[in-house]
């Protein structure tokens, strides 16, 4: 059979770049595989929207696309217990490339070349806080804090052994694995890259649902300005990190969109898509999932008298989600039965002051509001208030205002409810409420400028007032991006623990200390809650060997017994129990890493040495290997 490609320019110019690409792959060019796996999400994009989108929402659209695809594809193979090794990617690829020959996706009829002056505008923020969040941590090994420590490690896992035996949403995990499969960067920056690009990119995201949505583009430039470029969810990954939750965010709001399109077109493929985005969103952040779900019940309860029960099949996703936890619950199991702290509450408690509870919850979402003292932070709050009341009252006379109200109001009943009776194994769901709340308030932040900005427009020249509006988002955008980018530099300095020596010594153990052989490393915490304090929790992602006291295992009662064992050491270095009894539990070597930024370290080079318990066989500069030698 053959196969005849329409003969037109996107088809050249899209497999010209396909091979230009899948060669600087192969190459092992590090940034290579970001280039291949954004022209199959642009296709994938062309493919599902056609001309309902211009060329640049294409563009812009195929990373969250793509890694809704290719995450749901991944567990898909995963839940048939099938390693995830590189010959899944390449079935991924060719299967793309066939689905866009076969269905002749790039003909010019599906080719939107028209780009509307708002999308140039947005395209400008969203490179801002690609400056601001990306480049600001180029020169940096590893992410700051300690989640990225245990999304770089599953990561590793996935590459090394092709299975994914954790619970544990391994949305982020799968495709920091197979972009380091194709010969991307380590798994370490993989994680650094990926979080902080759909950092900055979230704000696109929210653009296109509003644009698309509600027709409002001076709403949808300012909300996905201060989703681009605001305290949050900037702030997430330099206080907390949050990784995973800043990707399913990304992909809520691409399921908003996609919900608003199928209302629109009834799309069968539209359709299939919606239900792997809401499946993506339980893979990445199962907790963010439940609050997709309650903007499905607000769908429901919107289009139930046209659509009847029909509704449930935009829900199919949420099924497919939780087969995956079902099938991988077990881990979690696991992991509570070795648990360090055994809790002995309740699953629920019955309110002795219902009234009391309600007042105290909502005064703890007021004061989420408030993230900084700052004029900023004040108009955000005083603007997303306004633009509720408006929202509130245009839900009386259009539907797609009742569901964002009816989301929000689900949403707060359901977290309303949790906080009360303090419901013990969803509180994580409330957690998530608390820590999302920025979501709503910067959505609708931009609703009152956008009603401020019809009334001016009746008084002052329309195209005036958009050279006005164009001046002051490109300045804020400067304003920002430049304050974030400050920020985002500093805050990872002050909380990085991986530094040149550290890399070096990382490198001197994969050459001379077997994989088999386990290491004490420096740590803090007790009572189910223990972290490393310097490099020392990152070996376990540089190297094959095993670490005393990981993050991904810090409830677990053998965490816990270690770090009490570290503190005794601590105050008696030449202690010959202790060393005896690390070595009994197989940690027979000790890694000093260079920058206690947690902690103090466990004693000085000169005081481990005399102690006659530690063993130096490598000085990286600022980071040391020693070997425990137990009493004779």
């Amino acid at each position: 059979m053959k196969i005849k490609l329409n003969k037109n320019i996107y088809y050249y110019l899209y497999f010209t770049l396909l091979v230009i690409f899948s060669t600087l792959v192969l190459l092992k060019v590090s940034f290579g595989i970001y280039l291949l796996f954004f022209l199959l999400g642009f296709g994938w994009s062309v493919f599902f929207f056609k001309s309902r989108l211009n060329m640049l929402e294409h563009i812009l659209l195929s990373f969250v696309i793509f890694a809704v695809l290719f995450i749901c594809y991944c567990v898909f193979f995963a839940f048939l217990n099938v390693n995830l090794g590189i010959i899944v990617g390449i079935v991924f690829f060719l299967i793309t490339i066939l689905v866009f020959i076969f269905t002749k996706t790039f003909d010019s009829k599906n080719i939107k070349t028209k780009i509307e002056k708002w999308d140039y505008l947005i395209l400008f923020l969203l490179l801002c806080a690609i400056f601001a969040k990306v480049f600001s941590v180029i020169s940096f090994a590893v992410p700051g804090l300690h989640d990225p420590i245990t999304h770089a490690y599953f990561s590793k896992s996935i590459v090394d052994t092709g299975r994914i035996t954790y619970f544990y949403s391994p949305g982020l995990h799968i495709l920091g694995a197979f972009s380091k499969v194709f010969n991307g960067y380590d798994v370490a920056k993989q994680i650094l890259y990926i979080t902080n690009f759909f950092n900055a990119y979230m704000g696109f995201i929210v653009y296109i649902f509003i644009k698309h949505s509600f027709k409002k583009n001076i709403w949808a430039i300012l909300s996905g300005t201060l989703f681009c470029l605001g305290y949050y969810p900037a702030m997430f990954f330099v206080n907390a990190g949050k990784n995973s939750l800043i990707l399913a965010i990304v992909f809520l709001f691409f399921f908003f969109f996609l919900i608003a399109e199928y209302r629109r077109r009834k799309s069968v493929l539209i359709l299939v898509l919606v239900n792997l985005a809401i499946m993506s969103i339980f893979l990445t952040h199962y907790p963010l999932g439940v609050f997709a779900s309650t903007y499905l019940l607000a769908i429901f309860f919107v289009d139930y008298k046209k659509e009847k029960f029909r509704t449930i099949f935009l829900g199919i996703g949420i099924l497919l989600g939780f087969a995956w936890m079902a099938k991988t619950y077990q881990y979690n199991l696991i992991a509570v039965a070795e648990s360090a702290v055994v809790s002995n509450k309740s699953l629920y408690s019955i309110p002795k002051d219902i009234l009391n509870d309600i007042f105290s919850f909502i005064k703890d979402i007021w004061n989420g509001q408030i993230y900084k003292n700052t004029i900023i932070s004040k108009l955000t709050t005083l603007s997303s208030i306004l633009g509720f009341i408006f929202i509130f009252i245009k839900a009386f006379k259009k539907q797609k205002f009742l569901i964002l109200f009816l989301w929000l109001l689900f949403s707060f009943l359901l977290a309303l409810v949790l906080s009360v009776f303090s419901i013990t194994p969803v509180l994580i769901v409330l957690e998530t409420y608390f820590i999302s709340l920025f979501i709503y308030s910067y959505l609708f932040a931009g609703v009152f400028p956008e009603f401020l900005y019809k009334i001016v427009s009746k008084v002052i020249n329309k195209k005036v007032l958009n050279v006005c509006f164009v001046i002051f988002v490109i300045v804020i955008g400067f304003f920002l991006s430049k304050k974030m980018h400050k920020t985002f530099h500093e805050r990872n300095s002050m909380h990085n623990v991986i530094e040149e020596s550290d890399i070096k010594t990382f490198d001197w153990i994969n050459q001379n200390i077997p994989d088999e052989e386990k290491f004490l490393i420096n740590a803090n915490g007790n009572d189910g809650l223990v972290f490393s304090t310097d490099g020392g929790g990152w070996l376990e992602v540089f190297t094959d060997n095993e670490i005393s006291m990981p993050f991904y295992d810090y409830g677990s009662k053998k965490t816990d017994d270690n770090v009490d064992l570290y503190y005794d050491l601590k105050d008696d270095l030449g202690n010959c129990t202790y060393i005896k009894t690390f070595i009994d539990r197989g940690y027979k070597y000790y890694y000093q890493g260079s920058r206690p930024v947690f902690d103090r370290r466990l004693a000085e080079q000169q005081e481990l040495i005399d102690s006659n318990r530690f063993k130096l066989l490598f000085d990286g500069g600022d980071s040391e290997v020693y070997e425990l030698i137990p009493c004779e």
